[in-house]
Formats: C-alpha cells, structure tokens, sequence
C-alpha cells in the first residue's frame, strides 16, 4: 500500500477548523493518541489487530478490526478502518496491535492558540 493523499475542508465559518496530520506506527509498538476527531488505521486489517480506547467516563474497551468496521459503518455508510471521535466521547486510543506498522491519519480540530 502506497502513501494516501489525506484532505478535508471544513464549512465551519467562524468556527474551529480541521487539522489532518500523520503520525508513524511501529509494527507490535503500542502507540497512543489523544484529542483527536478521527483515527484513520488503514493497516489495521487483521483479526489479531486491536485498538484500546479509553473513554472520559473511565470505560476502557478493547477493539478488533469488526469492531472499528460496524462502528464506523454508522457514521462512513461503508465499513472502514476509522475511530470515529467526532463527539469527543475518547480520552485515548491506543494502537496495541498492528502487525504491519504504517501510518496513521489523524483528524482534529484546530483549536486557536494550542
């Protein structure tokens, strides 16, 4: 899989804009993310890869790459590998397992003086 162009543009007039970066994955290296609107994983493809997330009401979940997909099926009409955190119900997300390593595209939002 080569690298993906990652664009978005938001209508939000005098509102908070997005932010898109990337961040680098090391393959079986748990890496962990915070404040983030979206997590796009396109290498979290296997049965054995998993994401922990952590919400603010203290839930920690462990989940696998069915569980992202039917999640993110409610909000992408199509089965996908994305944390959706649009609401800001995350706290964190931590990749645990990804065999392959890669990248990942993260969606935020540009909040004026951070």
């Amino acid at each position: 899989v080569g690298a993906i162009n990652f664009f978005v543009f938001s209508r939000n007039m005098g509102d908070i804009p997005y932010q898109t970066k990337t961040a680098q994955v090391l393959a079986l290296q748990p890496t962990e993310f915070k404040d983030f609107a979206a997590l796009f994983v396109p290498n979290l493809v296997t049965v054995d890869d998993r994401l922990e997330v952590t919400f603010h009401d203290g839930l920690t979940e462990v989940l696998d790459l069915a569980e992202v997909q039917r999640d993110s099926t409610i909000f992408q009409n199509a089965p996908s590998s994305v944390l959706d955190n649009l609401a800001g119900t995350v706290k964190k997300a931590v990749i645990v397992d990804v065999a392959g390593g890669g990248v990942v595209y993260i969606l935020n939002y540009k909040i004026p003086g951070q």
